[in-house]
């Protein structure tokens, strides 16, 4: 199943799979149903399989993840970023920086608002995304990181401020 499920990504990074009736749908059950396997293999290679998928039909699977984002557990919304990193990364190898400047709108709100998730692996997920659109995009990327930045630079704790000194070291985003 991993071997398949492996496959199948990497056949729907090279071929739009939406030209074919039925069989993004298909895929996208199956890679959303894996993310919930006891196995860990079998749910990154979902991941991957996804993220490679969505490159190939960007119509239907990127929007299948980012929506999937929002409704979802940390550990499926780990996956779903891992997915998302697989095709940030693998659209850039295939079409360079400006391949993903169209998708951007698309990424970020979603990534914008995962930065100050409560869960560090989510966290770090969404960090690697976004360095990497940074990487690709940094004069798209470098004013929304520093606004990004801006935004959570006050750390706000229960029943007031966080003591200045103590800020730098409890900052949880960016």
């Amino acid at each position: 199943v991993q071997l398949a499920l492996l496959v199948s990504g990497d056949l729907g990074r090279r071929v739009d799979l939406g030209t074919i009736p039925g069989v993004t749908e298909k895929l996208n059950t199956i890679y959303m149903g894996y993310f919930a396997s006891p196995l860990e293999d079998l749910k990154n290679a979902a991941a991957y399989a996804l993220g490679r998928a969505a490159v190939g039909s960007q119509s239907v699977f990127l929007p299948a993840i980012v929506d999937a984002l929002e409704n979802n557990t940390e550990k499926k919304q780990y996956l779903l970023l891992s997915a998302l990193r697989g095709f940030i990364q693998c659209s850039y190898q295939q079409s360079g920086g400006e391949g993903i400047a169209a998708s951007l709108p698309v990424i970020m709100p979603h990534l914008e608002t995962h930065s100050s998730d409560a869960e560090e692996g989510v966290r770090t997920m969404v960090a690697d995304c976004m360095g990497s659109l940074t990487c690709m995009q940094p004069a798209v990327m470098l004013p929304k990181l520093s606004k990004l930045a801006e935004d959570h630079s006050a750390i706000v704790a229960e029943g007031g401020v966080v003591d200045p000194e103590d800020a730098i070291s409890k900052k949880n985003a960016l």
